[in-house]
């Protein structure tokens, strides 16, 4: 008999963490790049990077909200390192309603689409993903017997 016909929910949890892990850099990679369209639309005003920013943030939160149903589902399935992925998951929730309300503010008219309210929102929304990242570095799955 295989480990996985064993031990079927370990079978799930390592799905799970896959997907996770397969996510979560396309979501930061979004988010990162919305902080330098971000940055080189408030330097050349140039509407094509204004409108780029828009689109990797809806990229982004796509993604984002992928990560988030993983982590919930791993969580749910009892397979997560409770202690930090707690605040990982509190960390993911706050960073993409902060980039929810970034994209609201960016799909608005002129200027002030970007700059100031959508760089700083941009640069928040990224800070706070990537400490949430950086805390759920290890394992979603618990490496048990």
């Amino acid at each position: 008999m295989t480990d996985q016909a064993r031990h079927p929910e370990r079978s799930s949890a390592l799905t799970v963490e896959a997907l996770y892990r397969f996510v979560l850099p396309a979501a930061l990679l979004c988010f990162i790049g919305a902080v330098l369209t971000d940055w080189a639309y408030a330097r050349t005003a140039t509407i094509g990077y204004s409108n780029a920013s828009a689109w990797l943030l809806l990229f982004g939160l796509l993604a984002g909200g992928l990560v988030i149903a993983f982590v919930a589902l791993s969580f749910l399935g009892g397979w997560l390192d409770r202690r930090r992925l707690w605040l990982t998951f509190a960390l993911f929730a706050v960073g993409l309603i902060v980039e929810v309300i970034n994209f609201m503010i960016h799909n608005r008219d002129g200027w002030t689409t970007v700059v100031p309210t959508g760089i700083a929102l941009s640069i928040i929304g990224a800070v706070i993903l990537l400490a949430a990242s950086w805390l759920g570095r290890t394992p979603v799955v618990e490496r048990g017997a």
